[in-house]
């Protein structure tokens, strides 16, 4: 008699993937990138769900669902073994996180991802959530949504022993345990090796700083403190390279750096040269950052990029 493990042997696995994927950005590409092929190199089969399905398939060779179609993403999950909470920071409430939101898929919430870990406890789907950040948690909806999601996840691995503290003190009482983030795996393993030559010649053969600076509506006092450093810093030997890590695509317009970095240039003295480059995979971005002489991130996988 063929047991349940049997079965599941006799078939490749079926994983489903949710987390901000396809908006694009740089940092949750990379995750979703190795994600991609560790289930491959296990056999098994990833289906991610996608802010822009038609991106995801493209660039990962994988098949991707329109995170927004509940039809289709209870579809997918309909005969899924295995949810994957695919890495980054989530679980927090910078942005709105309310409760009602996981009965209204037309909000734009946070809480549409604990919807969908919702959908697959329904559905008997084992759940997982990898290597994640979390926080901040103010508001009593996140912290209370959180709790609930943490505790009843079958398993569970965080990037960082703040997120670790944070989730006892919300009350997540079980055991976590806490590793590196993913994205040194990506660094590890020496990705494809890709001629950025030409994105850079306008800076000739100056010294190279990579900036990947972020948008941050928060707060916004840092900025002319920034540019007045690298005004300060930078001699006429020295040129910038400014990297947008979050891009879009076609018609999914979505939140981008391209106007920010576009600011920030032309507010940094004439003298100092720079370009613009957005709209690149993981392997461009490590490969630009490798011809860079220094870096400066406000992004944990610039920061693991440039390390690397």
């Amino acid at each position: 008699m063929m047991t349940e493990n049997d079965t599941m042997q006799a078939r490749s696995i079926k994983v489903v993937a949710v987390g901000y994927y396809g908006a694009p950005n740089v940092g949750d590409e990379l995750l979703l990138g190795l994600l991609a092929r560790q289930v491959r190199e296990r056999g098994g089969e990833l289906v991610a769900l996608s802010i822009n399905p038609e991106y995801t398939t493209h660039a990962h060779g994988i098949a991707a669902v329109d995170y927004f179609n509940l039809g289709a993403v209870g579809r997918a999950l309909s005969d899924a073994d295995l949810l994957v909470f695919g890495g980054g920071g989530i679980f927090q409430d910078h942005h709105p996180f309310n409760v009602e939101a996981l009965y209204d898929p037309t909000q734009n919430d946070i809480a549409g991802y604990a919807r969908i870990f919702y959908m697959a406890r329904q559905f008997g789907v084992r759940t997982v959530i990898w290597a994640h950040g979390v926080g901040p948690l103010v508001n009593p909806d996140s912290r209370d949504i959180t709790r609930d999601v943490f505790t009843h996840v079958d398993h569970v691995s965080l990037r960082d022993t703040d997120s670790e503290a944070l989730l006892h003190d919300i009350g997540v009482s079980r055991d976590i345990p806490v590793g590196a983030d993913p994205g040194w795996a990506f660094v590890s393993r020496p990705p494809a090796e890709v001629d950025v030559s030409g994105t850079l010649a306008p800076l000739g053969t100056k010294k190279k700083l990579a900036v990947i600076a972020r948008s941050w509506e928060f707060n916004r006092n840092w900025e002319e403190k920034l540019v007045s450093a690298l005004n300060e810093a930078l001699d006429d030997s020295w040129s910038i390279v400014w990297l947008g890590f979050q891009w879009s695509v076609g018609d999914h317009e979505r939140l981008t750096d391209r106007s920010f970095l576009e600011h920030l240039k032309l507010a940094v003295s004439p003298h100092i040269e720079s370009v613009i480059i957005d709209g690149i995979t993981p392997d461009e971005a490590f490969a630009v950052i490798g011809e860079c002489d220094a870096a400066f991130s406000m992004r944990l996988h610039g920061s693991i990029l440039a390390l690397g």
